[in-house]
């Protein structure tokens, strides 16, 4: 986004980058730079082009999809967030390992 000078560009590539994202995910050394990419889509959220803003938030919605988001702060690791207790159950067996 920073590098497009040409603005019938943009959806295009915003297009063509939530397609590479599935891709990215599932090669290993490509993984690293899905948050750069991310960090770099974050403009192209933009409340004068809906359309642009549609493409980029559905880019967004891809990656959430493919890569798992999880919680590392302190409390959560604990398995004090108020969850079922999977989490405790699940830190404890890879903590035996």
């Amino acid at each position: 986004m920073q590098g497009l000078v040409e603005v019938h560009r943009t959806i295009p590539s915003i297009r063509a980058l939530s397609v590479l994202f599935n891709i990215m995910a599932k090669a290993k050394g490509y993984r690293c730079h899905i948050i750069t990419l991310l960090r770099l889509l974050l403009p192209g959220i933009d409340a004068n082009d809906l359309e642009k803003t549609s493409h980029a938030l559905s880019c967004i919605e891809v990656v959430s999809y493919i890569v798992p988001f999880h919680n590392l702060t302190k409390e959560n690791i604990a398995g004090h967030d108020g969850s079922s207790g999977w989490k405790a159950a699940t830190l404890s067996t890879t903590m035996k390992s």
